[in-house]
């Protein structure tokens, strides 16, 4: 019989690394103990407890059954005709969701055709919208305006100072004549601002609509 003093093991491969012992033939000692043997045995076990458990273990799966029974009878088979009828329908809808990408490309590549021309429209429309307000040009008809009206009264005004026999070069017609120069001068000045702001409303108002 072989006797161990120390040894060392090479957990992973089992090989032993070291050992140091030594052979031995002689008697030996059996430890068997003595005196009364003793059992571990149960001595209180509650059979009323263990009987109500084992109950409620019946009785949830008597529960359990009844459910499966249940949604065998009747749900799997709406499952059953559901998985089938979307089954049937797949193709179908396979179809439509290419068509429907075909019909997208198509829009898409129809657009994108018009596009050069929805820009070209855009450009002269805002073009026409902010040159087709000329803010001088109203002022200038303005002006043109008040000149023509008061030529006339100018004329008016001789011949009526003329049958009144008035001299058209005297001192008292120059008053007049100076008065109506004056007048004339605060009409343009008045027309022409009345005409400017008119103009820039008009292109604010047609700015505001290009851009709704």
């Amino acid at each position: 019989m072989k006797i161990y003093n120390k040894i060392v093991i090479e957990i992973s491969s089992g090989d032993v690394i070291f050992e140091d012992s030594l052979e031995y033939k002689g008697e030996v000692l059996e430890c068997k103990g003595g005196g009364t043997s003793t059992t571990n045995t149960v001595k209180d076990i509650d059979y009323a407890y263990n009987s109500r458990m084992a109950a409620i273990a019946e009785e949830q799966q008597g529960m359990a059954q009844e459910y499966f029974d249940y949604w065998k009878a009747t749900e799997k088979p709406y499952e059953t005709a559901q998985i089938a009828a979307n089954t049937e329908l797949m193709p179908g809808e396979v179809a439509l969701a290419k068509e429907q990408n075909a019909l997208s490309l198509e829009k898409a590549g129809s657009q994108r055709e018009l596009l050069p021309q929805q820009t070209n429209i855009a450009k002269s429309y805002y073009d026409e919208v902010l040159g087709g307000v000329n803010v001088g040009e109203k002022m200038g008809m303005a002006r043109s305006d008040v000149q023509q009206a008061t030529s006339l009264t100018e004329g008016e005004r001789r011949r009526e100072f003329s049958r009144m026999g008035v001299d058209p070069s005297s001192p008292a017609f120059a008053s007049l004549r100076s008065g109506d120069l004056r007048e004339k001068a605060k009409l343009m000045v008045g027309a022409s601002t009345l005409a400017r702001r008119g103009a820039e409303d008009d292109q604010f108002t047609r700015l505001r609509t290009a851009m709704g």
